[in-house]
């Protein structure tokens, strides 16, 4: 039974992080809603539904392992469809033509909707902000972080045959 326990105890705060997650995200009161705040409500809800539920008798010894396990893949499922929701350019892409009258779009149409150049430009903010670029008259240059990163990636690309990514 104590394999069952712990199935039960990772369902169960996987539910409780749902509930918490939709809840929380719906506060536009809370400015930062991003992967970091996300993860930390998925550990607190897994802290307090694990200790409730040991209260109340579901056994937390032996098998705690099978919990933790089946709960982060839980989780990083989630994370994953989460982020394909919130960044993926060609969801967003879907969901213009989808919700355009005649369901079509040109390409000036698309382009007023979701500018390539506002596009990149957010991304060298967001890149430049975190120190992975340094900008210098107008150009961009990785910087130590950003090329370690970029030689795993390149690596990667090799080994599994991949040409344009992104």
């Amino acid at each position: 039974m104590e394999v069952w326990d712990q199935i039960i105890v990772a369902i169960t705060s996987f539910l409780c992080f749902l509930i918490l997650h939709v809840l929380l995200w719906q506060n536009e009161s809370i400015k930062y809603r991003g992967l970091i705040l996300m993860w930390i409500v998925g550990a607190l809800s897994y802290v307090l539904i694990a200790l409730g539920m040991s209260m109340c008798g579901f056994s937390m010894q032996g098998h705690f392992w099978v919990s933790v396990a089946l709960y982060l893949c839980l989780l990083m499922f989630y994370t994953h469809l989460y982020v394909g929701i919130d960044k993926s350019v060609s969801v967003r892409i879907l969901g213009e033509l989808s919700k355009s009258p005649n369901k079509t779009l040109n390409w000036e149409e698309l382009e007023e909707l979701y500018s390539c150049r506002e596009m990149v430009h957010s991304r060298l903010a967001v890149l430049l902000k975190k120190g992975w670029l340094q900008e210098e008259n107008g150009k961009y240059r990785c910087l130590a972080k950003a090329t370690k990163v970029v030689k795993i990636n390149l690596f990667l690309k090799k080994v599994f045959l991949l040409k344009k990514t992104g």
